[in-house]
């Protein structure tokens, strides 16, 4: 299922957000200068990486793509082939060691970087053993900011967060997929697809890519809402939109003296990282869920929705 990059008049949903960036990058473009060194910040899978390729599309610049896990010669290659306003996209910058936040810190403050001892013969070096950069934007992307140095936080100079979309954005989302996948779905049966998503684009596209498999058939007639609903009860998704694994979250903690994260990891079978961040954020979004001191507890709708499922297998 192809992605390309969108425009701006493209994106769908925050469109505050879109219009901050509009009128930054308009401001930019008259005065000729890179655009400020960015934080794009929230729960994985609502489109930070995809909104910041979306900006770089609009100010016709290059992309140049970083992981959080690239060691400090990678990410010094990759400043290295910046081009005069180019943007350097840092996924999961949180995971940065501090060698790395520092020299980017480096970076910004003084417009170049230390030469690599495998430094290529074309590569133009200053007497001082620095390569020089030409004007550059750094966007970090992260859903945990709070992990970065205080010293690189310092120097971003635009926050841009994002937050789970609402059920309407992402209805328009699912169709704008399902069209690129040439897959035929209702309008209704696109909704079902969106309440299941919990306000995340990413887990729409897998849901998409696995219906698809799910109806061999998809492509040649328009599925509804029999066989949306056929699809996601086979991969154990209730009424709510909820999955297996978030119904038997809820349980875990419906049971006495289970309620703390590693317990409830325990119970899941999953480690205590993958639950908080892939686990917990749509239950607390729908208010299943809450976080106290003493541990998690259901709210009155988390425990109507226990009382209202069997027991998960």
């Amino acid at each position: 299922m192809p992605r390309p990059a969108p425009r701006f008049h493209d994106f769908i949903g925050h469109k505050s957000l879109v219009a901050l960036l509009r009128r930054q990058l308009n401001g930019v473009q008259c005065r000729n200068e890179p655009f400020p060194h960015s934080l794009f910040h929230g729960p994985s899978g609502v489109g930070k990486t995809l909104l910041a390729r979306a900006l770089a599309v609009e100010l016709g610049t290059d992309v140049v793509e970083a992981m959080g896990y690239d060691d400090r010669l990678t990410l010094g290659d990759k400043l290295a082939r910046l081009r005069n306003h180019d943007i350097l996209l840092i996924d999961e910058s949180h995971r940065l060691g501090n060698a790395e936040q520092e020299m980017l810190c480096e970076a910004i403050d003084r417009g170049s970087i230390p030469v690599p001892a495998h430094k290529p013969a074309d590569q133009p070096v200053g007497t001082d053993g620095r390569r020089a950069l030409p004007p550059w934007t750094l966007i970090l992307a992260t859903d945990q900011p709070g992990i970065l140095l205080d010293a690189l936080y310092k120097r971003i100079v635009i926050e841009v967060p994002l937050d789970y979309y609402p059920l309407g954005e992402l209805k328009e989302i699912v169709e704008v997929m399902a069209t690129q996948a040439n897959l035929l779905l209702s309008p209704q049966a696109a909704r079902l697809v969106a309440e299941a998503s919990g306000g995340l684009p990413r887990r729409a596209r897998q849901l998409l890519l696995n219906l698809r498999l799910f109806h061999p058939d998809a492509e040649n007639r328009q599925l509804g809402i029999p066989e949306v609903r056929e699809f996601l009860a086979a991969h154990g998704f209730d009424e709510a939109g909820l999955g297996p694994l978030e119904r038997r979250y809820l349980e875990a903690v419906a049971r006495p003296r289970v309620s703390s994260l590693d317990s409830i990891a325990q119970a899941l079978g999953r480690d205590r990282a993958f639950v908080r961040r892939q686990v917990e954020p749509g239950l607390l979004r729908r208010g299943l869920i809450r976080i106290t001191p003493s541990g998690r507890q259901l709210t009155d709708t988390g425990q109507e929705h226990v009382r209202g499922c069997g027991p998960t297998d």
